[in-house]
């Protein structure tokens, strides 16, 4: 018997509202575009159709970030195979981290469990801060160090429990390019895409789940939310059939 487990915070017009408020800058106006809006109505038409408006990057829910987002020339939503938004992933649990950053160090005694192809989602817990400053302001993040070994291992994807991989303390240490999203240019540039704002991970009992990461096809998309899905207790052979199936 298999069960799904929704990797998803939902969205209603407070929550971008809500996060807006904590910031004063251009991004507060990435997070508070959104809205449902009434184009029929079961009142007047007796039927209903809304139009949805929000960006391709959500983050107030789970999102995928496609290397176009952040390379001048890589890839849209619509150029990257299908195959890639599902298959198997690997829980790393950085609960242990001291600090914000997420290191090799943080999982070395899970990092000889990664196989390539894998994606790997990185729990820290930190969607339980969601709706609050804190979640922003002090969030983990992904070191280069261990951003490189997802490289050599030639994962497919990151999924992260916290809103971004990038160190945003460098800004406060006039680190030098500290405005550049390094880890977005290692993992885009080597087609590792990211899935940020994720949720729920402390429901995964397995290690090793089936994740389900689907966006909207549309052409030239740089990213799109997701509504990303965990399945456990598929055997192998199901597993294979539906990696295998894909056509």
């Amino acid at each position: 018997m298999y069960r799904v487990i929704d990797l998803s915070f939902p969205i209603d017009e407070k929550v971008p509202k809500l996060l807006a408020s904590f910031r004063d800058d251009a991004y507060a106006q990435v997070f508070s575009a959104f809205s449902v809006t009434p184009i029929f109505t079961w009142e007047k038409d007796n039927f209903s159709m809304q139009k949805i408006s929000l960006p391709t990057h959500t983050p107030y829910t789970a999102h995928l970030d496609a290397p176009y987002h952040e390379l001048r020339n890589g890839k849209t939503i619509d150029q990257m195979p299908v195959e890639k938004f599902l298959g198997e992933a690997i829980v790393l649990d950085a609960r242990s981290r001291t600090g914000r950053a997420v290191t090799s160090e943080t999982v070395r005694t899970q990092l000889d469990h990664i196989k390539e192809n894998d994606a790997v989602l990185i729990r820290t817990d930190w969607d339980k801060k969601f709706g609050t400053n804190e979640y922003f302001e002090k969030s983990p993040f992904i070191s280069m160090d261990l951003a490189r070994i997802f490289v050599e291992k030639k994962i497919r994807c990151v999924g992260i429990d916290f809103p971004i991989p990038e160190d945003t303390g460098r800004k406060d240490r006039n680190e030098t390019d500290a405005d550049k999203p390094v880890i977005h240019y290692l993992l885009l540039g080597n087609e590792i895409y990211i899935i940020e704002s994720m949720a729920n991970f402390h429901k995964i009992s397995e290690e090793r789940p089936f994740l389900i990461t689907l966006p909207l096809n549309i052409t030239g998309a740089d990213g799109f939310p997701v509504r990303a899905v965990a399945v456990e207790g598929l055997t192998r052979t199901s597993r294979s059939r539906f990696e295998t199936g894909i056509s």
